[in-house]
Parts: structure tokens; C-alpha cells; sequence
């Protein structure tokens, strides 16, 4: 499903570029449209990063990286993500990963996680 969605991605891209070329622009509209597109591009690109490298053969344990993060306006906060993962013990496969995000900025606490689990049908 990953890679799928890696190679949807590219096609959407060149179908995107093909629309951008049609379009009946500007020399500055179709520079300005080019960076958007580049820029989406990158946002999709950090999104797929975001998969944990070790997803399905994880290193079971617990893990926390703390950082800090400057708001526009001058605010700063932090964020806390913290990595949760079991695996199979004859295989080493995916038996539970649990990733958490804490998000804290001006007394204001966000939190969100997502769990993946590998389970033989």
C-alpha cells in the first residue's frame, strides 16, 4: 500500500504538470502555480517520511524525542513524540506500534497518536 500510494503520488504530479502547462497563464502565474505544486510535493513527500522506518520489523521498547518549536508571533512550545513498539518474538514482524505526538504551546496541551498492528489472518 505504501508503495501504491508513493507511485499514485507521482502521477498526480505529472498530471498536475501537464494541467499547469495547458493552463492559459502568466509567465508569473505559472512560476507562482510551480512553486505551490513543488511545495505540496514536499509536504506529500515528509507525510510518506513519516512512516516509521522500522514499522514492520520494529525494535521493541520505548522511545521519547523532545523538541522545541518557535510559533509565528514570537511564541515558542513543544513537541513530544513517543514511539511504543512490540514485535513477534519467533519473526521479529510488526506485533504493535504505537507512535504519540504532544503537542504544548501556551498552556494549550494537543495530543494524537495512531496504532499499527500485524496480525496473520
Amino acid at each position: 500500500m505504501i508503495v501504491c500510494a508513493q507511485s499514485a503520488s507521482s502521477k498526480a504530479i505529472a498530471v498536475a504538470m501537464a494541467a499547469l502547462r495547458n493552463a492559459a497563464m502568466s509567465q508569473g502565474e505559472m512560476t507562482e502555480a510551480s512553486r505551490f505544486l513543488y511545495r505540496l510535493v514536499g509536504a506529500a513527500g515528509a507525510a510518506m517520511s513519516a512512516i516509521p522506518p522500522d514499522l514492520f520489523f520494529p525494535t521493541p521498547g520505548e522511545r521519547e524525542d523532545v523538541r522545541a518549536i518557535a510559533i509565528p508571533g514570537g511564541a515558542s512550545g513543544t513537541v513530544a513524540i513517543t514511539l511504543r513498539s512490540s514485535a513477534q518474538e519467533q519473526s521479529g514482524l510488526l506485533d504493535r506500534f504505537e507512535r504519540s505526538v504532544q503537542t504544548r504551546s501556551e498552556g494549550v496541551t494537543r495530543r494524537s497518536s495512531e496504532v499499527w498492528n500485524l496480525h496473520r489472518i
